[in-house]
């Protein structure tokens, strides 16, 4: 009897194994890591509908030191909504393209091979991951993301320097 009790406790245990495996399965985030990034960096939600068209890395350095892009495409109404929620995000900072570092980051990827098009047709928001308040500081180390609500482009740029 007592040998019937553990097999069948054994069973029991494996069939909830199983469906914790398939309950972690379906709860889990299945979206491309780029949409996972700029979610997490500027707090917007973007849907499993988003897919990735371009990515350039950092180039190999001792300190990590570059610049990353990577462009996304997702709808475009979800565009216009991904805009509505980051302009209203008091934490950002919405450029526009005759700033300096930003034209320097988006040349940067143009010259990697990023296909931007003319910088007037985005919305531009920073986010600094330093606590600096002058303009050097702030673009010391930041995130950029340019918006072009016509075509559904999202183009994500990490700078460290």
């Amino acid at each position: 009897m007592k040998d019937n009790y553990v097999k069948k406790t054994i069973f029991v245990m494996f069939v909830l194994a199983i469906l914790g495996a398939v309950c972690l399965y379906f709860l889990s985030d299945n979206r491309i890591e780029a949409a996972k990034r700029v979610s997490y960096v500027f707090d917007v939600d973007i849907s499993k509908n988003a897919t990735r068209d371009k990515e350039i890395y950092k180039e190999p350095s001792f300190h990590g030191d570059g610049i990353s892009a990577v462009k996304l495409i997702v709808p475009n109404d979800e565009a216009y909504r991904i805009e509505s929620e980051l302009s209203r995000n008091k934490n950002l900072r919405k450029l526009d393209d005759t700033n300096g570092y930003v034209k320097s980051d988006i040349n940067y990827a143009r010259e990697k091979g990023m296909p931007i098009g003319y910088p007037e047709e985005y919305e531009i928001y920073a986010k600094s991951k330093n606590k600096g308040t002058s303009e050097v500081e702030y673009f010391a180390n930041h995130y950029l993301l340019l918006i072009c609500k016509n075509k559904g482009e999202l183009i994500f740029i990490e700078s460290d320097t």
